[in-house]
C-alpha cells in the first residue's frame, strides 16, 4: 500500500501517463455503464441500480482474470513441449544409436512449443 512515508505515494506522473489513465478510466467507465445498463433492461428495472453497476464490474474483472489463465496456460503449454524436447533431442544426441522416428517427433514437439509459444506472447 502506497503511503507517503516510502515516497511512492510522492512519485508524479508523466503527462502521456495521466492522458493514458484518463482514456482508460473513461473507456471503462463507458463499458461498465452500458454493461449496467442492459443488466437491468434485462430486468426489466426502470433506473440502473448500484447492484446493475457492480455486476457489470464483476463480469469486466472476470474475463480479465480468465484471460490471464488463458494467457498463463498457453505458456505453460508452450514450455512444457519445449521442454519434451529439449530434453528428448539432448537424449537423443547423447546416445550411441540416432533414432529418426523419435527425432521426428522431439522436433515436432519443439515447433508445437514454438507455436505456442509465439500465439501466447501474441494474444497478450
Amino acid at each position: 500500500m502506497p503511503t507517503a512515508s516510502n515516497g511512492i505515494a510522492d512519485k508524479k506522473l508523466h503527462p502521456n501517463a495521466k492522458s493514458a489513465i484518463r482514456n482508460y478510466s473513461s473507456q471503462f467507465t463507458e463499458a461498465v455503464l452500458l454493461t449496467s445498463k442492459i443488466i437491468a433492461d434485462r430486468e426489466g428495472s426502470d433506473d440502473v441500480q448500484t447492484v446493475h453497476v457492480d455486476e457489470a464490474r464483476k463480469i469486466y474483472l472476470t474475463l480479465s482474470q480468465k484471460e490471464d489463465r488463458r494467457w498463463q496456460a498457453k505458456l505453460a503449454g508452450s514450455f512444457f513441449f519445449l521442454g519434451i524436447s529439449f530434453t528428448g533431442l539432448c537424449s537423443e544426441f547423447a546416445s550411441a544409436s540416432l533414432r529418426p522416428n523419435w527425432m521426428l517427433f522431439f522436433i515436432a514437439a519443439g515447433v508445437t512449443g514454438l507455436l505456442f509459444f509465439a500465439w501466447s506472447v501474441s494474444s497478450k
